[in-house]
């Protein structure tokens, strides 16, 4: 594929020695573009963004967040072949894509980049005078909404470059400039707070003031806090007002991916990932703060519901082996440590084949389905009910240290299970068990039980 110079005109020539103005000078649109660049890292995930301005020749990064700003001939540049395509162009993987393998960015000559995404800055007249892309060294996915959002972000600094031409030619609207990012803004899916160099909120997008609810007021804070109270990622700590990302970035930090819940517990409650970076004035100054906050409720919910089924028995909603020798595992470190006894009971259900074959498959998960409830009842809320499999079924007890404690609960789980009928082996732990050697020993003895029960 080969680069081709696209149609310019003298509005776009302008244009793009606007843009070239804007990398080079101090205007105050220079930390909003910076702002799309965070923003945009934001809503792709990438590790980096990159403002580029694409001229005759060459291709040059303006201005960079987490990048190197360089010049590169257009031949090499892959800002400049893709600003030949109509749209956003993204790649998860340019090490796979044939056309893009051989490029200097991409097998190391430069760079090794994988992820790619590339918003042209395309005026009025067709012409590309520049990018918006983000990039980053891993494999990364893009939804469609998350490719409109970057196109957007794109004719925001489209936008941001007119209004620094219109305001130098004194002709500029700014109103409807300011109104126009504003709409962008709000478009995005990501929540957004500005703030002054005291952490004071100045702007938020619709996002944060559906949030706020009436604690904003259209363009001023009525009530503090902005959000509701802070809680760390376990959702009990609550957290430093004095750590809060806004604040650590109106002292100077950079804040990445910070996990917070909103919200008090037993409330309605939103698991969010903050990134904040200070506005810097020219002399180093901290003029104030950006915060993205991206909303991660439903997707740790569906992560939480993915390690619960991964760790749990679906007919009985019991622990599955895995828990129960991660359960087991627990147990004895804390018998180490502390010189405590623990007891396993290895249980098999007699005779539940029967009731698979006369009764049906329906009849033998409801008989299952009682035995784990059965098995529940009697042992302490402290204790672990497992389903190894099949019928089998384990019970996990801490401080049950002699035959006659392990013989006992042998008898309440008889007792519990009714006409369920049920061969018990049990362990008792020793110094050097592990969880399989223990499990091992209490499934011996409960297959030695059965054969004892064959013989007479």
């Amino acid at each position: 594929m080969t680069a081709t110079v696209p149609h310019r005109t003298p509005r776009s020539e302008e244009q793009r020695a606007a843009l070239r103005d804007l990398g080079t000078g101090a205007p105050p649109e220079q930390a909003e573009l910076r702002a799309v660049l965070r923003l945009a890292t934001a809503v792709t995930g990438a590790s980096r963004a990159g403002l580029n301005l694409l001229d005759e020749e060459q291709q040059v990064t303006l201005l960079a967040h987490r990048g190197e700003p360089r010049r590169v001939p257009r031949v090499e540049s892959l800002c400049a072949r893709t600003s030949l395509r109509p749209g956003v162009f993204w790649s998860r993987d340019l090490r796979a894509d044939a056309d893009y393998a051989g490029n200097p960015f991409v097998d190391g000559r430069i760079a090794r980049l994988r992820f790619y995404a590339s918003a042209p800055m395309r005026t009025a007249d067709g012409d590309v005078i520049g990018t918006v892309c983000t990039w980053d060294d891993d494999v990364l996915e893009l939804t469609p909404e998350q490719v409109d959002q970057l196109a957007d972000l794109a004719q925001v600094a489209l936008a941001l470059v007119d209004r620094y031409r219109a305001a130098e030619a004194a002709t500029a609207d700014l109103a409807a400039a300011r109104a126009f990012d504003r709409a962008l803004f709000d478009a995005l899916s990501v929540g957004v707070v500005a703030s002054d160099a005291q952490g004071q909120p100045t702007r938020v997008n619709r996002v944060v003031a559906d949030w706020a609810s009436d604690r904003w007021d259209g363009d001023r804070l009525v009530d503090a806090p902005l959000l509701e109270e802070l809680y760390l990622a376990d959702g009990v700590t609550p957290l430093d007002p004095g750590y809060a990302p806004l604040v650590r970035a109106v002292r100077g930090e950079q804040v990445r991916d910070v996990e917070l819940v909103a919200g008090p517990p037993g409330g309605p409650r939103r698991v969010t990932l903050a990134t904040a970076e200070p506005i810097h004035e020219t002399d180093g100054t901290v003029l104030g703060a950006v915060v993205t906050i991206k909303d991660i409720t439903e997707q740790r919910a569906l992560e939480a519901r993915l390690r619960e089924a991964a760790l749990h028995d679906p007919l009985t909603g019991l622990p599955n082996r895995a828990l129960v020798l991660d359960r087991l595992g627990q147990v004895l470190r804390t018998q180490r440590r502390e010189h405590g006894p623990a007891a396993v009971v290895y249980c098999d259900l007699d005779g539940f084949k029967e009731i698979n074959d006369t009764a049906g498959h329906a009849a033998g998960d409801a008989a299952l389905c009682r035995a784990a409830e059965a098995l529940q009842s009697a042992v302490r809320p402290g204790d672990t009910v497992g389903r190894m499999g099949g019928d089998e079924f384990v019970v996990v007890c801490a401080g049950i240290g002699t035959a006659q404690d392990a013989a006992d609960l042998v008898a309440r789980i008889e007792t519990a299970l009714g006409d369920l009928r049920v061969s018990c082996g049990t362990a008792l732990s020793r110094p050097r068990d592990t969880p399989d050697s223990l499990l091992r020993r209490a499934d011996e003895a409960m297959y030695a039980v059965k054969r004892s029960r064959r013989a007479h």
